[in-house]
């Protein structure tokens, strides 16, 4: 699969997932913040000189970080991972 169409999925299942699925009180780690992160890895990525490879698992990576905030709060990473 193409890198752009995978990371473009991956961009609508999460923005799905984060909208609908998050508790009302979880504002902080919501699809804006996700963006954000997404962001700075980037800019972080280019400054390091990574591969481009890993430049898109670091992608992935950073848009998945907060899904399991979805199903519970203690222990989310795992969920997230």
């Amino acid at each position: 699969m193409e890198e752009k169409i995978l990371i473009s999925r991956v961009s609508d299942y999460v923005q799905g997932l984060l909208e609908n699925g998050l508790p009302e009180h979880m504002y902080f780690h919501n699809f804006e913040h996700t963006l954000l992160v997404v962001e700075g890895v980037k800019i972080i990525g280019e400054y390091s000189a990574v591969s481009k490879h890993e430049m898109l698992v670091l992608t992935l990576a950073a848009y998945l970080h907060d899904i399991g905030y979805t199903r519970q709060y203690i222990g989310h990473e795992d969920i997230s991972a």
